[in-house]
């Protein structure tokens, strides 16, 4: 009898996760964060347009303690292809870059479509202008700015800078919500990820190397608690380098792990030299790494390994 019993209930797990239910297509805008339910064998739809280049970043964040329902993402491309999955806990696609124009779809079901549970989702363009759901928006240097995280929520916050420009972002959470762990996220102008930091607070520091928009995306470390937050930016600009009086000026400055020298496009003529010693007799040899070109000036990036050289610059 036992057996029997054993044999009904393995027919049923399987009849159950061969039926699944389809759901409409909804729309989901980029900034937007949409919460729904799902259903034993049920799958739900977003659509959303986008245009070769652009980058996205999408979240699914299962309900708190739904331990057995194991959400999966997955995104096709307007030509129906698979672009994308993830499952897993919080199930992410982070900076994906996309090669068509048109309309993407996301589907979101339990990876055995077997068990239910709610769940948020959030999308992410890079460029675009995302829409603050209500929390974001521009982020000002010194300027201190509050939120709250929901269930699968992505917040997404902008600011300028130019290459060379030093950043901290700071994200703390309020005293006593349980389980919400705050998380950074910094995005290039080029939209590439730069880097993640989290934990209470969730602090970043970084030495930018692009000029443009960047986006720092503020989360829960694992898109399933929420709470209420604060975020500031502190952002050192690149000192000027003083004009040619009538020699032009070599300056320095350090970049993550490197050390940067620059000088004027204008300074005409004269060329970058190193030595290994000031001493006398020394011998300059003329730098053959060619310089990055950042508006009026020149830049090059030397590794911290590199054994210790001296530089100048000096016309023929």
């Amino acid at each position: 009898m036992k057996d029997i019993t054993k044999l009904y209930l393995i027919s049923l797990v399987l009849l159950l996760a061969s039926v699944k239910t389809e759901g409409a297509t909804n729309n989901i805008q980029a900034g937007q964060t949409i919460t729904g339910a799902i259903a034993p064998g049920q799958s739900d739809y977003f659509s959303f347009s986008a245009t070769n280049g652009e980058s996205v970043t999408i979240l699914m964040g299962r309900g708190f303690g739904e331990a057995f329902f194991s959400p999966q993402l997955e995104l096709y491309s307007p030509n129906g292809l698979l672009v994308s999955t993830s499952d897993s806990p919080s199930v992410t696609i982070s900076a994906l870059l996309l090669t068509n124009t048109g309309n993407y779809l996301i589907v979101c079901h339990d990876a055995n479509d077997l068990f239910s549970a709610s769940y948020g989702l959030s999308l992410i363009k890079n460029p675009d202008s995302n829409l603050p759901d209500p929390d974001g928006g521009v982020l000002l240097p010194g300027e201190r700015k509050t939120g709250n995280i929901g269930l699968g929520d992505l917040d997404v916050f902008s600011f300028s800078a130019t290459n060379g420009d030093s950043v901290t972002v700071l994200m703390g959470s309020a005293f006593g919500e349980a389980g919400f762990v705050p998380q950074l996220e910094l995005y290039a102008p080029s939209r590439r990820l730069l880097t993640i930091a989290s934990g209470a607070p969730a602090r970043l520091s970084e030495c930018l190397d692009e000029s443009g928009t960047y986006l720092i995306v503020c989360r829960d470390v694992a898109g399933v608690y929420g709470g209420s937050y604060d975020i500031s930016l502190n952002l050192i600009p690149l000192a000027p380098i003083p004009p040619n009086d009538p020699y032009p000026h070599l300056a320095f400055s350090f970049c993550g792990d490197q050390l940067r020298l620059r000088w004027l496009t204008n300074a005409v003529g004269f060329q970058l030299e190193s030595t290994a010693t000031l001493e006398i007799p020394n011998s300059w040899s003329v730098v053959t790494n060619a310089p990055e070109l950042n508006l009026d000036q020149y830049v090059l990036g030397i590794a911290h390994t590199e054994p210790r050289k001296f530089f100048r610059l000096r016309h023929p």
